[in-house]
């Protein structure tokens, strides 16, 4: 569930030094609220929602505390709406169960989830037959643990199982014509060690596990992989350690059908004086393909089992300053990919077919202005934040007329304008102007968002929010021939006691 959430974390750039496979372009780890409630010794949320295109959601989370050691968590969602157009209607169920044991040792956590969808997936797989429909059913479990055994050393064992079940339709009307039924497994074992060394602090570890499928379409497979990893991280001098440090990190990666993949990566950064700081980083990533790039067929699409694993190189540098209440940063990166993976065909009477790309190599600009006025108490405006990014990719040479549905309709340039204020009578406001820009658009698309919330009772106990996307009413495809929403307003309220 959404509200479940604590925060999202984002690290650019290659990533697969620590992560593996997968993480290529970089990592976006989501963190759960669990059950951590400080002094208090319960809490109680509540959230629903009403909006555009018969949209109804709400959302439920409870959490107490059974003891002083033990903090039990439950939080659940429930969100419909008949679609913004004929075939994208939505039904979504979410729950999740959370324990935690605070030890000696340290916090012991055991959560378990679940997910129910059923949605319209208009021309999810191709436009060629787009009345498409798909059910999903999901469920997890992991166990995971954060111990200190003393002399500096900290210990992070975790375990975790993925089961989903998958029911796609590729036309609707008539089911018969192409159904494919799969169900996946992935487990995950995963155990982390740390300790102070040589000034700064050494982290390794290692991780096992497997994925497995069984299809009507894609066949019955299955397939393990293992890696060990390790990283030190420690700054230039240990008498100034805000002045600047490095982080090397290296990670071998073992899969059946692909071998062993090395991914070493480097890192440093340094404080150059009045607010300036300056960070540099080289790594190569990779990853494996998924079984749908390798084995799925339906009448648009095409898998391809020779498919070899995507492998990248990135190279990044940047600055960052602060001055008060405005900080300026900027990055500049290259990552040169081959063997990258896209579906492409030649004319439209054609199939898509997953197919390794020679070379797509990326150059890109990212940066950010943001502009903090929250402290200043008589300012209605809060915070202003703008952010850029320019892409240039470089592919190589393909036929004519050659279409992609990913890699050869890369984004090219986008900014967006946040700004927050508080306004008088406790009414908080958020608007968010965007701007982007793709080869396959007739012209950039501009976009606004807004929010208005309004505090019943002090201490945020009783919220109500309205909620606006698309303002503008644009028309935009960000795939051609697949229509996105147009202008959505909701309006609901939040409790928290």
């Amino acid at each position: 569930p959404a509200d479940a959430v604590e925060r999202v974390e984002v690290l650019y750039g290659a990533a697969s030094a620590l992560y593996g496979s997968e993480a290529i372009g970089g990592v976006v780890n989501i963190v759960t609220r669990g059950g951590r409630l400080g002094t208090a010794r319960a809490q109680v949320e509540g959230r629903y929602l009403h909006g555009s295109h018969s949209l109804d959601a709400g959302s439920l989370r409870v959490a107490t505390k059974a003891g002083d050691a033990v903090t039990v968590s439950v939080d659940a969602g429930r969100s419909e709406s008949s679609g913004f157009r004929y075939d994208r209607e939505h039904s979504v169920g979410t729950a999740r169960a959370s324990v935690r044991v605070d030890t000696a040792a340290g916090p012991v956590t055991l959560s378990a989830g679940a997910a129910d969808r059923d949605f319209g997936a208009y021309a999810f797989y191709g436009t060629r037959y787009p009345n498409q429909q798909e059910s999903t059913r999901t469920r997890t479990l992991s166990l995971s643990a954060d111990l200190s055994l003393g002399g500096g050393w900290t210990l992070a064992p975790s375990a975790s199982v993925r089961r989903h079940h998958d029911d796609f339709v590729l036309e609707r009307t008539d089911p018969g014509f192409y159904r494919n039924v799969h169900d996946t497994e992935r487990t995950a074992f995963r155990l982390v060690a740390r300790r102070p060394l040589l000034g700064g602090t050494l982290a390794f570890g290692a991780e096992a596990g497997g994925d497995s499928i069984d299809s009507t379409n894609l066949g019955d497979r299955s397939r393990s992989r293992g890696a060990a990893f390790a990283e030190l991280g420690r700054p230039f001098s240990t008498a100034s350690p805000s002045a600047g440090g490095f982080r090397l990190g290296v990670r071998a990666d073992r899969y059946e059908e692909y071998g062993t993949r090395v991914s070493p990566q480097a890192g440093a950064w340094a404080s150059l004086g009045a607010g300036l700081k300056a960070r540099a980083s080289v790594g190569t990533a990779f990853r494996v393909p998924t079984y749908t790039e390798l084995y799925y067929t339906d009448p648009q699409t095409a898998g391809n089992p020779g498919l070899a694993p995507e492998t990248a190189v990135n190279v990044e540098a940047g600055l960052a300053w602060a001055a008060g209440a405005l900080s300026l940063d900027a990055a500049l990166f290259r990552r040169d990919g081959t063997d990258v993976i896209d579906f492409v065909r030649s004319s439209p009477s054609e199939p898509y077919r997953a197919t390794n790309l020679r070379s797509v190599d990326t150059t890109g600009l990212e940066a950010t202005a943001a502009l903090d006025l929250a402290s200043a108490a008589r300012l209605p405006l809060a915070r202003v934040v703008l952010r850029a990014a320019l892409y240039r990719a470089s592919l190589a040479p393909l036929p004519p007329g050659t279409e992609g549905r990913y890699v050869l309709d890369p984004l090219r340039f986008r900014w967006d304008l946040v700004a927050e204020a508080r306004l008088p009578f406790r009414v908080d406001a958020l608007a968010r102007l965007s701007y982007f820009d793709r080869p396959s658009f007739p012209e950039p698309v501009l976009l606004l968002d807004a929010r208005l919330a309004y505090g019943v009772l002090e201490g945020e106990v009783l919220e109500l929010f309205l909620d606006g996307e698309n303002l503008g009413d644009v028309d935009y495809e960000e795939v051609p021939g697949v229509p996105l929403p147009g202008r959505t307003l909701a309006a609901g309220l939040r409790l928290a006691w």
